[in-house]
């Protein structure tokens, strides 16, 4: 991916530089994207070509409107960019580690529950785009294939194989390809969805992406606007001690419901763990237990296990 058509300040190439860094380390930045954007537009009012104190400090400013989480992670952020930079420009501010509070501890991620994804799935539908239900199909594939949002969104033609029913997920996080399966269901929906999308009439040289969200642009601002308004139209609220919903949060809502089935079904859920874990495209299974949060319902179903075999130990009733 070009990155340098994103800036149009005079740091473009030492902002282009820094995420080409980024990803060639195999780190998720996304976040460091984001960050980018709103420092280029900062830096092209203040007319700065290399950063200088009074960025640094024109960006803090509009960081501390956001609350105490958005300006951990955004010093953190310049403070990456200005190490990188100062070893090609020694003018370049250097956060001093003081500079960088510590994050506060983040609110969980939103696991939804079932009847929360057929009210999401059925609110996505309602979303005008040229081929019917591309915001439906979307949100399925993050929620029943654990895919992440922006690997759903540059999925191309070929890369859906109806034939044999497998998503293939090309150079994402970690710099990784890996196969997909889907269930009959969604295999199902997916072919109704390809049998629009294919259509001479839908069928573009410049559009390769399976899911067409014209008139609405292929990008995450787009997709995250749009979620919000499918959330509200659902009636989906907040949870308590939970962060707002997000279309990732379908993703950990997928490892954390197949959990919760390997605990129901009495299986040995520390021997699947690997599983999950190449299906989810992750380096390790290290990076699995982030999606693997502890729910009320997992906790009762571990407890319950736990006094099935171990409760004439306790005394007591435990049937």
């Amino acid at each position: 991916m070009n990155t340098t058509a994103m800036f149009s300040g005079p740091l473009a190439s030492q902002l282009h530089s820094f995420l080409e860094y980024k990803r060639a380390e195999g780190r998720d930045h996304a976040e460091a994207e984001r960050y980018a954007r709103h420092l280029d537009k900062v830096a092209g009012q203040l007319g700065a070509t290399y950063v200088t104190y009074e960025l640094a400090q024109a960006w803090a400013v509009d960081a501390a409107k956001r609350g105490p989480y958005a300006i951990a992670r955004r010093a953190m952020f310049l403070r990456q960019l200005c190490r990188y930079l100062h070893k090609f420009d020694g003018r370049t501010y250097l956060l001093g580690p003081r500079a960088v509070p510590r994050c506060p501890a983040p609110r969980r991620p939103h696991v939804f529950t079932r009847q929360e994804i057929a009210a999401l799935c059925n609110a996505a539908k309602l979303i005008k785009t040229d081929v019917a239900g591309s915001y439906y199909i979307w949100l399925l594939l993050l929620y029943t294939c654990g895919l992440r949002p922006k690997e759903g969104r540059v999925l191309t033609i070929p890369d859906v194989d109806l034939a044999e029913g497998l998503l293939r997920i090309r150079e994402t996080k970690f710099q990784k390809n890996r196969l997909v399966p889907m269930s009959d269901p969604t295999l199902e929906a997916v072919r109704e969805y390809a049998a629009r999308r294919c259509a001479p009439s839908m069928l573009r040289d410049d559009d390769e992406y399976f899911i067409r969200f014209h008139p609405h642009r292929n990008d995450s601002h787009a997709q995250y606007f749009y979620f919000r308004k499918i959330i509200k139209a659902a009636q989906i609220g907040q949870h308590p001690g939970c962060r707002r919903p997000r279309p990732h949060d379908l993703r950990h809502s997928f490892a954390v419901h197949r959990l919760l089935g390997w605990y129901k079904d009495g299986g040995d859920v520390l021997q699947k763990l690997p599983l999950l874990s190449t299906y989810l495209g992750h380096a390790s299974v290290i990076y699995t237990e982030h999606y693997l949060h502890i729910t009320g319902e997992i906790l009762a179903e571990a407890d319950q296990r736990f006094h099935k075999r171990f409760g004439f130990i306790l005394g007591g009733d435990h049937e």
